[in-house]
């Protein structure tokens, strides 16, 4: 099934799980994302010329194209880090009943 309502899923890291923690409350009180998951990972990357390793902690939220926007300048005024990954990625399917959720539990 493709969505009728374009839905994304759009994906940050932060160092702790506290700031994780943070970030998702205030979106979720805000209705900006339906759904927070916190996944404990580990990030490798280069970062100012140095290979760098972090453990980390990556949220999934679950957002419509309707608040997609304000949920990312909301990410970019609360994110702890200068440089925020932030990645929007296009739900192509999802089930009925969790779509019809996922947007009732968004602001309107």
């Amino acid at each position: 099934m493709t969505p009728k309502i374009r839905c994304f899923e759009v994906t940050t890291t932060v160092e702790t799980h506290g700031q994780a923690e943070k970030l998702s409350r205030g979106i979720l009180q805000k209705r900006l994302a339906a759904c927070v998951q916190i996944i404990a990972c580990q990030s490798w990357y280069h970062w100012q010329g140095q290979l760098e390793q972090a453990e980390e902690f990556k949220l999934l939220l679950k957002t419509s194209e309707e608040v997609h926007a304000e949920l990312i300048e909301y990410i970019e005024k609360h994110h702890p880090y200068d440089t925020p990954e932030m990645l929007t990625l296009p739900v192509i399917h999802a089930n009925a009943s969790y779509l019809a959720w996922l947007i009732s539990e968004l602001k309107h």
